[in-house]
């Protein structure tokens, strides 16, 4: 989850500038265009011989990386060229997303010990465990099966592979007895609670004032209507007035327990002193919001056609679909016992039972984004990586050398 929600917030860094220093937005071509950005990355330099004010995307399927063709011999190419992005066992940059989302560029730390070294240079076949490749890490939860300790979640500090019975177990540094020192040692239908023991989680109408994260998946902690106690509560089930919880974005999506097909989302209210669900501020119409400034639901967008900028809003296009979606994805991961926070990884619980689920979420809750212009094709983000024609596949372990030869082909395309 953190991966795309990385890719949101770059997004927003990008085209989401302040005022008074707003850059004009130009979407690149495709492969070896100059960039100084990208959906994933964000800023990345200016490239020579292009103007520097403007910010340069590539498009969906590329990463802004350095220009494998720039040298001493060719002093004026541009440093930062737009790059494919990596597919499983090709070559990865670690110091920048390189590799389709969903993939990991390993290893991200140095393996910790010389048998795991080995194991990993057999599965992706290369003679080095010093190059680094897009690889599928992470997948599997408490009790699922692994072969390598990068299988498991929140290796190395949540879980590790058990080098006997091949499962992801907790790694907990304690001499006494215990569960538990956070979630993710615990199964996804489970809580850990403040006693170091995992629980099942609490179904809608339980008290969790006590621990607001032992709700259901599929639901929230949220503040009861008439006492000052907290109930879980269904996704989208309270109405205009009524006190809320805003909830963390999943693959920067709207999550809320206000009814947002009735035009309610849950934000602060200072009158109340306390979130509530409201109907959000009337949307500004301005062509230059450098000056005229946007509604709290709004962000003031500036684009090559408009360098005043406009306001664009942040709520989805359509509420209606994004709450059934929505709850039609949660559902799912409380169905099949899945964690939401891996469930865009290949063979992760998730992507296995809901991944059809999680990208018409992803297509129905995502506000609309200015830079959608530069995603290739009809590309959105709720088609990109995992979603996409760029899923990676079992069997796609490539050498390192690919990527390189990737590129020249398309240079060639390009030149003749």
């Amino acid at each position: 989850m953190k991966y795309i929600l990385l890719i949101i917030a770059i997004v927003a860094c990008v085209n989401f500038s302040d005022a008074q220093n707003c850059q004009k937005l130009f979407c690149q071509q495709g492969a070896l265009s100059p960039c100084n950005s990208d959906i994933y990355n964000g800023g990345g330099g200016a490239p020579k011989k292009v103007e520097t004010a403007s910010t340069l995307i590539c498009p969906s399927q590329y990463y802004c990386g350095n220009n494998p063709f720039q040298n001493a011999s060719n002093p004026d190419s541009p440093l930062k060229v737009c790059l494919p992005l990596a597919n499983v066992g090709q070559r990865c940059i670690q110091s920048s997303i390189s590799c389709i989302p969903g993939l990991t560029c390993y290893p991200a730390a140095a393996p910790e010990s010389r048998e795991e070294v080995r194991v990993i240079e057999e599965e992706v076949t290369l003679p080095s465990a010093s190059i680094y490749t897009c690889q599928i890490t992470h997948s599997a939860t408490v009790g699922e099966k692994c072969s390598v300790n990068t299988d498991c979640v929140s290796y190395p500090t949540g879980l590790l592979c058990d080098p006997e019975k091949k499962v992801c177990v907790p790694l907990i540094n304690s001499k006494k007895p215990t569960d538990c020192t956070s979630q993710v040692h615990c199964k996804p239908n489970e809580y850990c609670n403040q006693t170091t023991n995992c629980l099942p989680r609490l179904a809608i109408g339980a008290d969790c004032t006590e621990l607001p994260s032992s709700c259901a998946i599929n639901s929230v902690c949220a503040a009861n209507l008439n006492n000052a106690n907290s109930s879980c509560v269904a996704l989208f089930s309270r109405s205009n007035g009524q006190p809320c919880t805003t909830i963390d974005a999943t693959f920067g999506a709207i999550v809320d327990s206000c009814d947002i097909s009735q035009n309610t989302y849950c934000s602060y209210s200072a009158i109340n002193t306390s979130y509530i669900c409201q109907q959000p501020p009337a949307p500004v119409t301005t062509s230059n919001c450098s000056q005229d400034a946007c509604s709290s639901s709004e962000v003031c967008t500036c684009t090559a056609d408009n360098s005043g900028g406009v306001c664009i809003s942040q709520l989805p296009t359509d509420a209606s679909s994004c709450k059934t979606k929505a709850s039609a994805y949660f559902d799912c991961l409380a169905q099949y016992n899945c964690f939401s926070e891996n469930a865009y990884i290949p063979r992760s619980c998730g992507f296995v039972n809901c991944k059809a689920k999680l990208c018409d979420y992803m297509g129905a809750c995502h506000s609309k984004d200015p830079s959608s212009s530069c995603f290739t094709g009809t590309d959105n983000f709720a088609t990109i990586g995992f979603c996409g024609s760029m899923v990676p596949g079992s069997s796609s372990i490539t050498m390192p050398s690919m990527i390189l030869m990737i590129v020249t082909l398309i240079i060639g395309t390009i030149l003749f």
